[in-house]
């Protein structure tokens, strides 16, 4: 079967469940983790991390576990991963947080 045009690929299928709903909230976290390090919350900031951190193994246990595997998850859960990094990297560098060699 030969590749589809770049404008009539499938989309992948709208797939709610609890892996994809941890993906979302970890998504959404990524926001008020930037308001706390801005804010000099640190340990608030902390906590946010951790606990997306904590979901994103959360998520690719549960998927695994209960075979809840999904296109939507499969795409969603490393774009999450890279906005929270990116998020973090970015927002401290430019509140110069980071150490001695930035």
């Amino acid at each position: 079967m030969s590749p589809k045009p770049w404008g009539l690929r499938r989309r992948p299928k709208l797939t709610i469940n609890i892996p994809n709903i941890l993906t979302v909230l970890r998504i959404l976290l990524v926001p008020l983790f930037v308001i706390f390090l801005i804010r000099n919350l640190d340990g608030y900031a902390l906590l946010v991390f951790v606990l997306a951190g904590v979901s994103d193994g959360l998520d690719g246990l549960i998927a695994r576990a209960m075979n809840q595997r999904s296109e939507l998850g499969a795409i969603l859960d490393p774009i999450a991963d890279k906005l929270l990094l990116t998020a973090a990297y970015i927002t401290l560098g430019v509140l110069h947080c980071g150490s001695s060699w930035w």
